[in-house]
């Protein structure tokens, strides 16, 4: 199944299957490879960015929004191929959407504040001179970045890769059971990026 393919298919769902398509999009080509508390977390980033309302009032906006998250960032004819990743992703996806319902009390928190991350061998983002580390998972960088702004009114990455910032991995309020259930469905550790 090709990613355009899938984000045609969100846009003609409807409600909540539309942004748990678009959510669980995400997880997969951000994080299928990243330990469990790293997929709820990218999650929690977009869901927090939706609240904010400055990326779009909906999931698929906010993932959506140019240069954000890896839909807009990879050609349409990527392959989604790994079925038991996308199985997680979109579990993940629900589990998320379902936890973000709850008023925010109430809510398991993975990165606190966390409004960008990204990837230790991919990118080393100007934001995050300008951010708070918030927690490092796997090998992505989670950060609050104050006023949730649009990456065109930040400064430019430099485009090489940085080294991992000092925050310490950070799960707060986690419902053990269910991370171990969710790591009992099997991760494709060298799946293709």
């Amino acid at each position: 199944m090709k990613l355009g393919w899938i984000l045609w298919l969100a846009s003609i769902l409807g409600g909540n299957v539309q942004e748990q398509t678009c959510l669980a999009t995400t997880v997969y080509l951000e994080a299928r490879d990243q330990p469990i508390e790293g997929q709820y977390a990218v999650a929690e980033v977009a869901l927090r960015r939706r609240e904010a309302g400055q990326w779009g009032d909906n999931v698929c906006d906010v993932v959506k929004s140019s240069g954000q998250f890896a839909p807009t960032l990879l050609s349409r004819d990527y392959p989604v191929e790994n079925g038991r990743a996308w199985q997680r992703a979109w579990k993940v996806a629900g589990n998320s959407l379902q936890n973000w319902r709850l008023p925010p009390a109430n809510r398991k928190i993975y990165v606190p504040g966390a409004t960008h991350f990204y990837a230790h061998q991919i990118a080393n983002p100007a934001w995050a001179a300008h951010g708070e580390p918030v927690a490092v998972i796997g090998d992505h960088s989670f950060y609050r970045v104050d006023g949730v702004r649009r990456a065109e009114s930040l400064p430019a990455s430099n485009g090489t890769p940085a080294e991992a910032p000092v925050a310490r991995p950070a799960v707060h309020e986690v419902d053990a059971e269910a991370i171990a259930a969710a790591r009992a469905v099997p991760l494709a550790l060298n799946a293709p990026r």
